[in-house]
């Protein structure tokens, strides 16, 4: 039995205790309502379950995460198999990682304090229960949860010196200026003039249609969602309204890049925007194989889960589809495809990365849905 083999039976051990500790949680809330005190009691058995195995946690992902491309569902809360979102998720690199659905949950319960009302948390928890039941139940050996946390990564203070100090080079690139406080732009006109053609094209805030849009209406949209959203203070002047969406976005993209890089995984994104914003921090690290390969693999499973979307797969089974996946690989000869390693990669784009992906979905709709 290879490494690899070994190392994931044992986490899937691990995901069998993790199941047990799951069900019995979902019983007591069943019995003792979902009061907010009894589902952070909840969360607190649940990251007390990762801490208890973290050196055992820490040594597998280790050692898989040194010859494998492992990747983690990001943004989402959970994975919402009811809606087939298995399917795309089970076909980018080798494994598979859900982070704690539960435990991405505390920061919003314990921020709301006792205002949330308890039909809204139990809505939520309800929905997050079933889900992880269901992968537990239906496909524990294809989906692995994980806390993150138990791993660490870089020191916040570090992780925003590094944010700050590329946010600088970065946005003086986007304004083609070596002095970006010597500007003087005062209306969004002036900041989409003094732009970078190639950014104002790929800079978008909320979703595709953006790019529909001109640079104020972009800006204008993604920060009034901030207001309701994060209750968010938004300045008055124009470049600064246009900086804070900016460093918003970028800084996500970037904490992303450094939390994943640290412990050897790739984010899995649904959304176009983080996308957008991993092609342009190609632009700022043009020399760094290591970024470069981390950005254009995430990127890669980006197109893979979207083309795999427009399928009509979820009345496949399961079983047969990742048995194809297992044979046909598709994941890995669409990276072999485009040359994306360690060893020199040096240029690539998104509209070759979709075109290399779309003939080999195809294959994979042609063999199984036909």
């Amino acid at each position: 039995m290879k490494e690899f083999d070994f190392l994931k039976l044992e986490l899937i051990r691990i995901q069998e205790e993790y199941k047990v500790v799951v069900f019995k949680g979902a019983v007591d809330l069943k019995q003792n309502y979902y009061l907010l005190q009894n589902c952070l009691f909840f969360i607190d058995e649940i990251k007390r379950f990762w801490l208890e195995r973290k050196e055992l946690l820490r040594y597998c992902w280790d050692r898989i995460t040194d010859q494998n491309d492992c990747f983690m569902l990001s943004a989402a809360i959970y994975l919402q198999s009811a809606s087939g979102n298995q399917y795309p998720f089970k076909a980018v690199g080798d494994l598979q990682l859900l982070p704690d659905p539960f435990i991405k949950m505390e920061r919003f319960l314990r921020a709301s304090n006792s205002v949330v009302e308890t039909e809204e948390i139990e809505r939520q928890f309800r929905s997050v229960l079933k889900d992880t039941i269901s992968i537990l139940e239906n496909y524990a050996r294809d989906f692995i949860f994980v806390d993150i946390h138990v791993f660490g990564g870089p020191p916040e203070n570090e992780r925003m010196e590094t944010i700050e100090k590329g946010y600088m080079n970065f946005i003086s690139q986007a304004l083609q200026t070596d002095d970006v406080n010597a500007l003087s732009l005062s209306t969004y006109e002036q900041i989409e003039t003094a732009l970078h053609p190639y950014i104002l094209d790929t800079l978008i805030f909320s979703d595709s249609d953006d790019a529909n849009l001109c640079l104020g209406e972009r800006v204008e949209k993604f920060l009034e969602r901030q207001k309701t959203i994060a209750r968010t203070r938004i300045p008055e002047n124009i470049f600064d309204k246009f900086s804070m969406a900016v460093f918003c976005l970028y800084s996500q993209a970037v904490d992303t890049i450094l939390k994943c890089l640290s412990v050897g995984i790739y984010p899995f994104f649904r959304s176009d925007v983080p996308v957008k914003y991993f092609y342009m921090l190609t632009l700022g690290h043009p020399d760094d194989e290591i970024m470069l390969e981390f950005i254009w693999k995430s990127i890669v499973g980006y197109f893979i889960g979207k083309e795999i979307e427009q399928l009509d797969i979820a009345k496949l089974p399961f079983n047969e589809y990742t048995v194809y996946l297992q044979t046909e690989l598709p994941y890995q000869k669409i990276v072999n495809s485009l040359q994306i390693a360690k060893e020199g990669i040096t240029t690539c784009s998104i509209a070759e990365v979709a075109k290399t992906v779309k003939p080999v979905i195809n294959k994979l709709k042609m063999d199984l849905c036909v």
